[in-house]
Order: structure tokens, then C-alpha cells, then sequence
């Protein structure tokens, strides 16, 4: 009887130990299977307010690394409003968006921090200026 109960200690430490760790798996962060931009621009014309993002080029430049931005949301409508680049890169970056009649738009500098999931994306409104032609 003796040596069957001391058969089950190994086991019964074990299971106590196990019981005390944390799962990593379960502490860790559910991040989403989508890979998120660092930079959404909305992109409007600044008198009207209507959008502008068709055929608007919209230019990311992080040191050597360079993206071209694309479409990523429309207005209810269907048309063009917002565009999106440096997906999953976070980064500091000078961002520029030009359209035909209209004056380029710019920023410099825009940090975007890393997150548990990726870049924390950072949102802009663009409002274009005509430019007079």
C-alpha cells in the first residue's frame, strides 16, 4: 500500500507545479490577422469638403524606405476618400500627397510608435488647396 501511494508523488508534483505557471499562450496579446498602416490620410478638397483621394498620390519616406500609398476607405457614396501606407511599419516619417490642381500637401516628421500588434496608426485629414491654375 506504501509503495503505491509513494508511486503517485512524482505525478502529483508535477501536476502542482504545472498549476502554478502561467501560460504564456493565454497572458500573450489576441492581435487581429490584419496587417494595420501607419498612416491613414483623408484626403478632401479644403474649400468644398469633398474627397479627393482618386487619382491623389500619396508618397511615405522613412529614411531609404519609400511607400506608395493606396486607396484604403470610401465615402458611402463609393468614391475614394482615404489613403493608407507603411503597413505593419512603425516609423518616422515625412508623408506628402499630390493631386492634379491642387497644391501639394505635407508633413514631416510624424512618429508612429509601435504597438502589441503593430504600428499604432496615425490619422490625418488632408485639405487640398487649389493651385491657381
Amino acid at each position: 500500500m506504501r509503495s503505491c501511494l509513494l508511486s503517485w508523488i512524482p505525478g502529483l508534483l508535477v501536476l502542482l507545479v504545472l498549476t502554478g505557471c502561467e501560460d504564456p499562450i493565454v497572458d500573450s496579446v489576441n492581435c487581429p490577422a490584419v496587417v494595420e498602416p501607419a498612416i491613414v490620410i483623408e484626403v478632401r478638397d479644403a474649400q468644398t469638403g469633398a474627397p479627393e483621394a482618386d487619382s491623389a498620390l500619396g508618397l511615405l519616406r522613412d529614411g531609404d524606405y519609400v511607400d506608395t500609398m493606396r486607396v484604403t476607405g470610401v465615402t458611402s457614396e463609393g468614391a475614394p476618400l482615404s489613403l493608407a501606407g507603411a503597413m505593419g511599419r512603425a516609423g518616422t516619417y515625412d508623408v506628402r500627397i499630390e493631386k492634379e490642381g491642387f497644391r501639394p500637401w505635407t508633413r514631416e516628421n510624424v512618429t508612429v510608435a509601435s504597438g502589441n500588434c503593430g504600428p499604432q496608426t496615425r490619422r490625418f485629414t488632408a485639405e487640398l488647396t487649389t493651385s491657381g491654375r
